[in-house]
């Protein structure tokens, strides 16, 4: 509906007759009428030809107007009868009606508070004897049905903890995706599908099937280098699988593959958390004839410790030769495995 404007004044009178098609009518005196529009004039109150108008807009006293509102009718008035600005039948009946509706009021489609309509309900809210048929709305003892789809800004809480607390079993038996950092100290049942968006809680992997050699006793990442970022989980453990197919070409030495953590989104680069070492590694050894090396297809897996929740790292593959030896690397790969601490 469209709000109608109201001032307090006198009343005036007709300055020249009008029509019943007429949609201007020129007064004595407007300078009490609302300066704002629309509002409501009377013309010949309390009389059979009582006609109810909108005033649209003005200019001095003469006024543009939409006849025989709030089931009126438009008729010819003569010039001298009175004119007032006032209240008819409709200011209480929309008022009445709203007052009584439960559906479509302040502006909103649909009822306040249903199981169908999608709800918002920023900021925080106190429902002190909130009832519904048979029991509370939300108490220790009643099962609670609660439909339609709701939108928390603040997290809901009840007295002294929030709604799902780590002293609480929780059964959760529709699809869920989590998208932030969780801490799960209580028991929990999931029937429907669980998604983990956040990058910590995901495995990551890097791999390369390009031959590459090596006679070097110093760690070397070769070409292409073989690694990747990840983001450490909210107990700072992974779990890295090491994989190669390899081999040691020159008789009595040993080929050495192994892998580096360092603290930046570059790979190779930041600082050194977890140097390659031979203690986190695979051997191929001692070829018997230097015209056919032995090849080893190997794989292990190394817990690591001790990394910053949510910090960023990167992982490669790093590999080496005992001296006067060479290594030759045909496949690598290397994944990390959030641990759950």
């Amino acid at each position: 509906m469209t709000r109608r404007n109201y001032r307090n004044g006198q009343a005036t009178t007709l300055a020249f007759p009008v029509g019943a098609l007429d949609t201007t009518i020129e007064v004595n005196s407007a300078t009490s009428f609302p300066t704002q529009y629309p509002y409501t004039l009377i013309i010949e109150p309390d009389g059979a030809l009582e006609e109810v108008v909108d005033v649209t807009n003005g200019a001095g006293n003469v006024l543009t107007v939409t006849r025989g509102v709030d089931s009126t009718t438009a008729s010819a008035h003569s010039a001298g009868v009175q004119v007032y600005h006032g209240i008819s039948a409709r200011d209480h009946d929309e008022a009445n009606a709203h007052v009584n509706s439960t559906t479509n009021v302040h502006g909103i489609t649909g009822s306040i508070v249903d199981t169908a309509s999608a709800q918002a309900i920023p900021g925080a809210k106190d429902f002190a004897n909130l009832k519904s048929a048979g029991a509370a709305v939300v108490d220790v003892s009643s099962v609670q049905t609660i439909g339609g789809t709701k939108t928390f800004t603040n997290l809901p809480a009840v007295t002294g903890k929030t709604l799902l607390t780590a002293q609480d079993a929780a059964t959760i038996t529709g699809a869920r995706t989590w998208s932030g950092t969780e801490t799960h100290s209580g028991a929990e049942t999931h029937s429907g599908t669980v998604e983990h968006t956040n990058a910590a809680m995901k495995m990551s992997r890097s791999s390369s099937s390009t031959d590459d050699t090596t006679s070097l006793s110093t760690y070397g990442a070769g070409s292409p280098v073989v690694g990747h970022t990840f983001t450490a989980p909210p107990s700072g453990a992974i779990l890295v699988g090491l994989s190669a197919y390899f081999a040691q070409t020159n008789v009595g030495n040993e080929a050495i593959v192994s892998f580096r953590i360092g603290t930046s989104t570059t790979i190779g680069g930041g600082t050194e958390t977890l140097g390659p070492s031979g203690d986190r590694s695979l051997v191929c050894g001692m070829a018997v004839v230097a015209s056919g090396p032995a090849r080893l297809q190997a794989s292990r897996l190394f817990p690591v410790t001790g990394l910053v929740p949510g910090g960023t790292y990167n992982i490669q593959v790093m590999f080496a030769t005992s001296p006067a030896g060479v290594c030759q690397i045909f496949n690598r790969e290397i994944f990390v495995l959030p641990l759950l601490g």
